[in-house]
Order: structure tokens, then sequence, then C-alpha cells
């Protein structure tokens, strides 16, 4: 995100993926694709970022299905390059601590990143880092958090600060 102040703070977005379908029989998880209620989500969630001039210098995403699909839904509707995603697939499977050690290992020239995973890890991440968060997060829920750092390796706990948390639908923010 790019902001016009001398200082610039570090902003982490973290976006759990939208509504998927129930996993069937013999179905993996990874590969649960998303209802149209999520692509709705999706689109609800574009149009208030769009607002807002939302456009993260760094995107890592889980691979699995339906965090894939989120992202790249999400970067098409907000007309961001598609090679802005990097796939990790330590997301799909990380608890919190794993996510803090990926968000650590970001490059200092990106001051503004964007993960997109799953629950239970991303809600306790927010927990972790925001003091007195204490709500999990739902399906395409999207929480940005600025961070008292100057560089990512610093990011710990109760180093952040609640900016914004948008449920996309319906559309409402905090």
């Amino acid at each position: 995100m790019h902001f016009y102040s001398p200082v610039m703070p570090f902003h982490l977005f973290l976006l759990r993926h939208a509504e998927t379908e129930p996993q069937q029989t013999g179905q993996s998880d990874f590969d649960r694709e998303l209802l149209p209620k999520g692509l709705e989500q999706i689109g609800h969630l574009a149009q208030h970022l769009s607002k807002i001039g939302f456009y993260p210098d760094s995107i890592i995403c889980s691979p699995a299905r339906r965090a894939k699909t989120t992202a790249m839904t999400l970067i098409e509707l907000l007309k961001m390059p598609s090679n802005k995603v990097q796939f990790n697939k330590s997301i799909y499977t990380a608890e919190a601590d794993g996510l803090l050690e990926l968000i650590r290992e970001t490059d200092n020239h990106s001051q503004s990143l964007l993960m997109i995973g799953h629950n239970p890890a991303l809600s306790d991440l927010v927990t972790h880092l925001v003091k007195g968060f204490a709500d999990g997060l739902r399906t395409c829920d999207f929480i940005w958090i600025e961070l008292n750092i100057s560089q990512w390796l610093e990011i710990s706990k109760n180093t952040g600060q609640l900016k914004k948390l948008i449920h996309p639908i319906p559309l409402k923010t905090n």
C-alpha cells in the first residue's frame, strides 16, 4: 500500500479464504472449491478495497484451491498483476507461529504484505499480534493491522494495532 508519509509503518493484511463447499467423501480438503456465495464475498470485498486504494507491496497465499481462487479473483477484480502472488505450501498447514516465521522472511522493501490463508491459524495470528482481539475470522474476513516495527523480523506479540476489519457480506467495517 502506498502512503505519502516520510515515516512509513509496516502494514499486514490478512484475508481468510472465501466461502467453500463442504468437504465431500473422498475429496481432499486441499481441493475444495468456492461456492457462488464465496465469489460474491470476494466481489464485495474488492469493491470496498478499491475505494480505499488498497494495493499491497507483496502477496503470499496458501496454494489450496479455495485460497488460490480467492487470491486470483481478488487481484483480477482489483486489476493487480497475477504474478504479484507467491504461493507457499506451508501456509496451508501452518499454525500462527509458522505464519509469523513466514512474515519475518518478508523483504523490508515490502512495507505492506497481504497473506491469504486459513483458520484457525489466521485468527490465532491476529489474537497474538493485536492486544484484546478475540474474535474468530469468518470466511472472506479481511484484517488490516498496522505494526509498530521497523523491520519484519521484529513482528511479535502485541506489536499490531487493528486498523480495519471487513466482513464483506453484508459489507460492514469497524
